[in-house]
């Protein structure tokens, strides 16, 4: 599939056409999101981070065996970019144009054996429909971060519990790299499924008492709403010099019901 590329506004292209006196005038607009796939009915169906859209009528794309068309097959999440036709009749039609697959990471339940580096940054990103540009942000189950890395090359993260405060979960964000101080690396979208708090079986002790005690607080606020604070390690060079220095981001209020199974 050839190379994607995403637009940073809501619109990408915008084509009016004037039709017969009085009926109005169609137009063709193209637009980006970002989604949760849900593929539990017949027709695939795709959910909007933050706007809660919901786009499932298309042309060209049904049943899960044409995901693969757009190279999706099996994905959960992905940047979709869709284009909208309106007839001068007000008929609206959508059609899938391409979509990239965005990787799902669990919360990490053993102590990272790699060497951990400070982050360069995180970046805010525009999730289009919204005008908001969200440096980490909470959608459904799944908990988004883009971190940026003095790298050639993508880095391997680590999303790990630390603490419970009231209604806010804490995590920290490690990260593992080839240092190369002539570049930075932007990392595509980080996606982590917090329903793998769960998986506290496997896990070392300390990480389970952790992971325990935020399933505790999930449970405890399933009716209502929480939020994340994620913190991460930052190298800041500061007047010619290399200081260490914490920083976290505030995502967004979500509904903890949806990480918990109805036996839960």
């Amino acid at each position: 599939m050839r190379k994607i590329l995403f637009t940073l506004a809501s619109v990408a292209t915008l084509a009016l056409t004037s039709c017969f006196e009085d009926t109005g005038s169609s137009y063709t607009t193209s637009f980006s999101r970002v989604v949760t796939i849900d593929t539990a009915n017949v027709k695939v169906k795709f959910v909007a981070d933050y706007t809660g859209e919901t786009f499932s009528n298309f042309t060209n794309l049904s049943g899960t065996e044409q995901l693969k068309q757009f190279g999706l097959e099996g994905a959960s999440r992905a940047e979709v970019l869709v284009q909208l036709h309106v007839n001068d009749l007000y008929q609206q039609t959508l059609t899938m144009l391409q979509g990239r697959k965005i990787d799902i990471h669990p919360v990490t339940n053993k102590m990272p054996a790699d060497s951990l580096k400070p982050l360069a940054g995180w970046q805010q990103y525009p999730l289009n429909g919204t005008g908001l540009t969200p440096t980490a942000w909470v959608s459904g189950r799944y908990l988004n971060v883009l971190p940026v890395i003095p790298s050639s090359k993508a880095g391997a993260y680590y999303l790990m519990p630390d603490s419970v405060v009231s209604d806010t979960l804490y995590f920290s964000l490690k990260a593992s790299y080839d240092t190369d101080e002539a570049k930075m690396f932007y990392e595509t979208i980080q996606s982590y499924d917090l329903y793998t708090l769960c998986d506290t079986v496997d896990a070392d002790p300390e990480l389970r008492t952790k992971m325990s005690d935020f399933l505790v607080a999930l449970k405890e606020h399933r009716t209502d709403s929480m939020r994340i604070a994620l913190t991460a390690l930052f190298d800041i060079h500061y007047y010619g010099k290399d200081t260490i220095m914490t920083q976290s981001a505030l995502t967004n209020y979500f509904r903890p019901y949806k990480m918990l199974t109805p036996e839960d």
